[in-house]
C-alpha cells in the first residue's frame, strides 16, 4: 500500500544539472563541445580525447545540508574513443523517526548514487556518438532500491559553418530492486535535442 504519489518517476537526482557550469547555461545544455569532463552526464557524445586523464570534482549545498556532488576521472586508452568513470551522489541528511502520534522513536539517513560509465567515439571531423551505463543505488530510510539505467547521444559539430547539434536520450532502464515488492516505478526518462 503507498500513502502518497509523489512525481512521476523514482531516482530525480539524475535530472539535476552535474556542474556549475551547466546549471548556469540552464542546467541542460547538451551542445557543449571542448574539454570540460563534466558535460558527460549531460551529453556523452562529449567524451572526448581532450579529457583524457582530466579529474573533475563538484558539489552543491542546498538548503537543510542536502549534499548533491559530482566526481569523474576521463581516459583514451589503446583503442578509439574516450572512456569516462564517475560518482553522482546526493545525501539528504540526518531525518527524526517518528510513531503516527509524532514521538521521535530514532533517527534514520536518506542518499542516492549513480556510478556510471561512459563512452565517446569521434568519427570524420564532425560526428561524434556516446554512451553512458548507470548504475544507480537509492536508501531512503528502511527503503532501498536498485536500477540500471543508460543515455544514449549523437552530435554533429561543424566548427567551419558554426553549428553544433545534439540529441541525447537520458535515463533508459528501469529498477530491478524496488522500494516496495510489486510496486515498480520508471525512471525519469529525458529525450532532449538541441
Amino acid at each position: 500500500m503507498c500513502a502518497q504519489i509523489g512525481g512521476t518517476a523514482t531516482y530525480d537526482f539524475l535530472l539535476l544539472s552535474p556542474s556549475a557550469r551547466v546549471t548556469a547555461l540552464g542546467g541542460t545544455n547538451i551542445t557543449l563541445t571542448d574539454h570540460d569532463l563534466s558535460t558527460q552526464l549531460s551529453n556523452p557524445a562529449s567524451l572526448n580525447e581532450g579529457m583524457s586523464k582530466h579529474v573533475m570534482f563538484g558539489t552543491t549545498v542546498y538548503p537543510g545540508n542536502i549534499n548533491f556532488g559530482n566526481v569523474s576521472y576521463a581516459q583514451k586508452f589503446k583503442i578509439p574513443g574516450t572512456f569516462g568513470f564517475g560518482l553522482q551522489y546526493i545525501a539528504y541528511g540526518k531525518f527524526k523517526e517518528t510513531d503516527e502520534q509524532a514521538n521521535v522513536i530514532g533517527h534514520f539517513n536518506a542518499g542516492e548514487m549513480n556510478l556510471y560509465a561512459g563512452y565517446g567515439y569521434q568519427f570524420g571531423k564532425i560526428f561524434s556518438v556516446g554512451a553512458n551505463a548507470k548504475f544507480i543505488y537509492s536508501q531512503l530510510g528502511q527503503w532501498n532500491s536498485g536500477g540500471f539505467a543508460a543515455d544514449l547521444a549523437a552530435m554533429v559539430n561543424d566548427t567551419a559553418h558554426n553549428v553544433t547539434a545534439s540529441l541525447v536520450a537520458k535515463n533508459i532502464g528501469a529498477q530491478f530492486k524496488t522500494y516496495n515488492k510489486g510496486v515498480h516505478e520508471s525512471l525519469p526518462f529525458d529525450l532532449q535535442a538541441g
